[in-house]
């Protein structure tokens, strides 16, 4: 297990770009809901996303624009991960095991991409 932000839990990430989420809670035993959900990954280059401090985001790549996609078309979330190397694809081998949960605020087509502002999300 990975930690994604100070109150999520992250698993490795997984082919297809989603990820397993699991969250804190006070009123289980072990400390976790049983419930998880998924969420597209958001590989990032040179960037790294801090709990608490909104950032602006450039997505350029096929597979980041289509998990912005499907975050917008479902609660907005993505788990921002850095990579470790400035590859063109991310795979997830060059993906660090810690990232934040983020909510997509505002979005902006552009050419070659879309520009996001993202913020860490809490539960």
């Amino acid at each position: 297990m990975a930690s994604a932000g100070s109150d999520q839990v992250a698993e490795v990430p997984t082919q297809g770009r989603r990820l397993a989420i699991r969250s804190p809670s006070h009123d289980q035993g072990d400390g976790y809901r049983k419930k998880r959900f998924s969420l597209p990954v958001l590989p990032l280059r040179d960037t790294v996303v801090y709990p608490g401090v909104a950032v602006p985001i450039s997505a350029g790549r096929t597979g980041t624009i289509e998990a912005v996609q499907q975050a917008l078309e479902g609660d907005r979330r993505l788990f921002a991960v850095a990579q470790r190397d400035n590859q063109e694809e991310a795979d997830p081998q060059i993906l660090y095991a810690v990232g934040t949960v983020v909510r997509v605020i505002q979005t902006h087509r552009v050419r070659g991409g879309i520009q996001l502002l993202a913020a860490p999300w809490h539960t």
